[in-house]
Parts: C-alpha cells; sequence; structure tokens
C-alpha cells in the first residue's frame, strides 16, 4: 500500500514514483508499457492542465489497471474511473489516491445514461479500438456526461502506418490480437463479452474525426505519436527512437504508431474554453 493521505496532492514526478513503486512486482508495467507510453500519457496530463490548470472533475473512460486515473488524482484532480475488467490490485491503487469507480460495459449503448452532466474532461487512452458493438455510441454516452465545453483526449493505434503495409506484404496480421479475435467467443448468452483483449478495429484520422464530430465535439487538435523505447525491444530499435534524426518521422502518419486527438464539446465557445492553447 502506499503511505499518503488520499487528500494530498502532490507533484507529476511523485506521482510517478508512486505509480511505478506500487507496480514494482509487476515488471512488465515498470520495464516495458511505462516507458514505451510515458510520453503520450504525459501529454495527456500537459493538455488537460493547459485547460484545467486548479483541477477538474475528470471521467477516466476504460481505465485498465489504472495508472492514468490515478496519476490524474494524486496530481489533484477529482477522478472517475470506468471500465468492465476488474484487477484486483487495481481496488487498493484506487484507494491510495481517492479514485471514484463505477463498474460499467463499455459495449453498451448507453453505458453514462445514469450520470449527471459533471465531467470537465473525458480520457479515452487505448479504447475504442476494444469497443465491439457501437464506438460512436459509446463516444455519445460520454458526451452525455460531459459538461458543456468538456475537453475530449482520445488516443488509439494507428493502422496507416508502413509497418502496417511492410506486415500486410508479409502475409502477417496487421491488427493486434487477431489471433484471439480468432480464437475467442465474443458474445456468450445474448451478452457482449469485454475481457478478450482484442483491437476489433482500428481507424484512421479521417475516421476518427467524423465519429468524434457525430457524437458532437469539435477536433481542435490531431496528431501522431509514437511508442517510446524500452528495454523489452531491440537495440536498433530503441538507437532508432531516441536518435534526433530519425525520431521526429515517428510522429508522422507513416512511421507513428497512435494517434492523439484532442477535442472540445459543442459548447466551448459559450463556456469560456479556450481550444488554441492545445494547438
Amino acid at each position: 500500500m502506499i503511505d499518503h493521505c488520499v487528500s494530498n496532492k502532490v507533484s507529476l514526478d511523485r506521482a510517478i514514483d508512486e505509480l511505478l513503486a506500487a507496480h514494482s512486482d509487476n515488471r512488465w508495467f515498470v520495464d516495458a508499457y511505462w516507458p514505451e507510453n510515458k510520453d503520450r500519457v504525459l501529454r495527456m496530463v500537459a493538455d488537460v492542465k493547459g485547460q484545467f490548470p486548479d483541477g477538474a472533475r475528470v471521467l477516466d473512460v476504460g481505465c485498465g489497471n489504472g495508472y492514468i486515473s490515478f496519476l490524474f488524482a494524486r496530481i489533484g484532480y477529482d477522478v472517475t474511473a470506468v471500465d468492465a475488467w476488474m484487477p484486483p490490485e487495481r481496488e487498493n491503487l484506487f484507494a491510495s489516491a481517492g479514485v471514484k469507480f463505477i463498474y460499467a460495459n463499455l459495449n453498451h449503448l448507453a453505458p453514462f445514461a445514469g450520470f449527471r452532466r459533471d465531467f470537465d474532461v473525458i480520457l479515452m487512452g487505448e479504447v475504442i479500438e476494444h469497443i465491439l458493438n457501437c464506438p460512436l455510441d459509446l463516444l455519445r454516452s460520454a458526451g452525455g456526461a460531459a459538461r458543456p465545453g468538456a475537453l475530449l483526449v482520445l488516443t488509439t493505434p494507428n493502422p496507416a502506418t508502413l509497418m502496417n503495409v511492410w506486415r500486410l506484404l508479409r502475409n502477417r496480421h496487421c491488427v493486434w490480437g487477431t489471433r484471439d479475435f480468432m480464437a475467442h467467443p465474443k458474445i456468450d448468452g445474448g451478452k457482449i463479452i469485454t475481457e478478450a483483449d482484442i483491437h476489433y478495429r482500428e481507424y484512421t484520422a479521417m475516421d476518427l474525426h467524423w465519429m468524434i464530430k457525430e457524437a458532437g465535439f469539435h477536433v481542435v487538435a490531431s496528431h501522431y505519436v509514437m511508442i517510446g523505447s524500452s528495454n523489452a525491444q531491440p537495440t536498433w530499435k530503441r538507437r532508432l527512437k531516441e536518435s534526433r534524426v530519425v525520431a521526429p518521422l515517428f510522429r508522422t502518419r507513416l512511421f507513428g504508431s497512435g494517434h492523439y486527438i484532442v477535442a472540445t464539446g459543442p459548447s466551448a465557445v459559450e463556456t469560456g474554453a479556450n481550444p488554441e492553447r492545445l494547438e
């Protein structure tokens, strides 16, 4: 258990140290997942702090093991996390940071139907690709839980890369989790199963922008991000990503592994939000 009072706001560096300490027995998370995703998460933090520097109500949609919820809560945000996956270790992590958790199957057409329009920020980090039923309705439902002018930060894999072209030319699958998709049931007893760790669909920027706009949000910033380097990767790949000459290529469509999109709710101007600060 992390030794602190849940009401104590800490610096981001301290929050990261606490997060890694809480996962010290999970070497995959500490040595591979966090280094590879750190830059993406820190960008999410920076964009939210740029719009809401003094705190805000955050809805973390598809919180997974809870690491993003934990970081935002420890630096002073009021966080509600939602997911259908229930890893036992997450309960202590959330209790230590004061994160509220609500169980919800994100494949339901309106998983946030009972929520009040209370949230200033909607986070959807690496979630939309896992939704089997209706991703657009998930976004619409999240928008219904947001205050006018709320901030949406959405990240998801980018399939329109040269690496995926190379995979196809080699007759290999190009969507992560393809074999799990083939082997695992998706519906049982008339209900959609959410445990399978599968990418049901990966989206181009054009598709994402259309879906976000159809859900009632306005895209104000759209970028490509790369997976960071870690010791789990081959040496040649780490050196490429760390090269000042080559690294910028990994933030373009043909090489960037992920989309990073920021949007605001339909009443951003009337409510005084400032999307220009995110460009």
